[in-house]
């Protein structure tokens, strides 16, 4: 019923928007899941609407092949070959040796830099093969060789589909592993015009493909103009009491927040017997799987950042270390590792922040917190609370933040902070505000009438398309936040279109 209902409704909408040239946008749908779907195709049919090209879409399944033709797309292609088949279609066998034997002799620093055809390809294999399987750092075994073959594959697949001047646009849901990421790095190496929705419509170039998913491409200046009718300091501290009650659609905020313990600082300070002369610095650790070259570090992933920290604070004891696990490790299947890391090093001067209490709690209690580059540097900067970042990040280049380049200015500072002024000024938590705000309130990386993003069953995704259908029922395409920021992409000054 609601698969005939959502397709029924959405031929509708889109049956008079058709192509009135030969020039194509082209989509590869690779999540295999609604969302994508759906937010990719509305910037596309935006540009078929103003510019009536073609869209052309790239499956490699055909689960939601029928919702997807509902859209009015022009054309889609479907690759199934077997694998092996592939191999011997594309690679020739002297490149294949040449790039096994890079695999085999590049050290774990040097493996994510490896390049094929002039497309890094590296990194994109690393964080696949870390999201994929247990391991939680890099290790050169079959299954990663396996993977290093696909993203060789993959390369001359993606360039195969794109290499053609008629495709002018690749839209885009993400720009990493060696689906989407290869896909998005070829788009922008052949000068096509590479549009991703990742909290806003943005478009990727040489100069940001490597950056963060959600970098704003506009400095702090623009950012305060286009905010300048917006009382975002406000409208941020609001988003903070939702969020923090759990009340909210945000998978991780959900996680950190709902039906967890609430304690007052001096509560938690005696559970966790801490000494009320020192320091509070909170080490917050990643979900170890998720994506560590999203951007630059100075470590190769989240695992090595964490375990090497805690290698070297663990004879500093100037400081009360408190470490917190991220609050969906055990969607990633990571719980409990922190433990077992801090077990294994034999770290005993560091206090273990329990999971069942609220992470609202690290605000009351910490000084400053110690990140690579999560979202908590953002959110506890709002509340003037200094964050040292070991990556570049979304929120890194705008002022209220400690930026480490390298890592022997990290343990300097690791071995000052009893000393250094870990209080953020007002411009400074003003500033953090204004991200937050812009990123997470202003540009949301999910639009507000799908109600659950992340569906823990995969029956529950019918309902993403259900949400959809009733957004079709109350407002037009033209309402919608995609279209009005397409529009402004094309027609931007500067952009596409002057």
């Amino acid at each position: 019923m609601i698969k005939e209902e959502f397709i029924k409704l959405n031929k509708k909408i889109w049956k008079n928007i058709k192509n009135k040239n030969d020039k194509k946008v082209i989509i590869p749908l690779l999540m295999d899941y609604p969302n994508e779907i759906e937010y990719t195709l509305r910037i596309a049919k935006t540009i078929q609407e103003q510019e009536g090209h073609k869209i052309e879409i790239y499956l490699e399944n055909e689960k939601y092949i029928e919702y997807i033709e509902s859209y009015g797309v022009n054309n889609i292609i479907v690759r199934k070959e077997k694998k092996i088949k592939e191999l011997k279609k594309y690679i020739k066998i002297h490149e294949l040796l040449k790039m096994v034997f890079l695999f085999f002799t590049k050290s774990y620093n040097e493996f994510s830099k490896i390049e094929y055809k002039n497309i890094r390809i590296g990194d994109l294999v690393y964080d696949t093969y870390i999201r994929t399987g247990e391991n939680i750092t890099l290790r050169k075994d079959f299954r990663c060789l396996k993977l290093f073959i696909q993203a060789l594959l993959n390369v001359e697949k993606y360039y195969e589909i794109i290499n053609y001047d008629e495709i002018e646009y690749v839209v885009l849901r993400d720009k990493l592993y060696i689906t989407h990421g290869i896909f998005a790095r070829i788009a922008v190496n052949l000068a096509k015009k590479t549009i991703l929705f990742r909290s806003s419509v943005k478009l990727l170039d040489t100069t940001n493909i490597y950056k963060h998913l959600y970098f704003p491409n506009l400095t702090l200046e623009q950012l305060k103009r286009k905010m300048k009718e917006k009382d975002y300091i406000k409208q941020c501290d609001e988003y903070f009491i939702e969020k923090f009650s759990g009340n909210c659609s945000d998978f991780d905020a959900k996680q950190a927040y709902n039906d967890k313990k609430n304690y007052s600082k001096e509560e938690m300070i005696k559970k966790l017997n801490l000494n009320v002369k020192r320091k509070n610095i909170v080490i917050m650790a990643h979900a170890f799987s998720d994506g560590p070259h999203i951007s630059r570090s100075i470590y190769e992933d989240y695992y090595i950042w964490l375990v090497e920290t805690l290698k070297f604070i663990k004879k500093l004891n100037n400081v009360n270390w408190i470490i917190k696990e991220h609050p969906t490790s055990f969607w990633y299947s990571e719980k409990n590792i922190v433990q077992k890391i801090l077990k294994k090093n034999k770290v005993k001067n560091v206090f273990f922040y329990p999971n069942d209490w609220s992470t609202f709690g690290i605000q009351k209690i910490a000084d400053g917190i110690i990140t690579d580059k999560g979202t908590a540097a953002l959110e506890f900067s709002c509340f003037g609370k200094l964050a040292i970042v070991t990556g570049d990040t979304y929120y890194s280049d705008f002022g209220f933040t400690k930026n480490i380049k390298s890592k022997s200015e990290y343990y300097e500072v690791l071995s000052k902070l009893h000393e250094i002024n870990l209080n953020l000024s007002e411009k400074q938590i003003n500033n953090a505000k204004l991200i937050m705000y812009y990123t997470y309130v202003y540009n949301k990386d999910e639009l507000e009438y799908i109600k659950n993003p992340v569906r823990m069953k995969n029956e529950d995704v019918e309902g993403i398309f259900k949400e959809i259908t009733e957004e079709n029922k109350k407002n037009s395409y033209k309402h919608n936040r995609l279209y009005k920021e397409t529009l402004e992409l094309l027609y931007r000054k500067g952009g596409y279109r002057c």
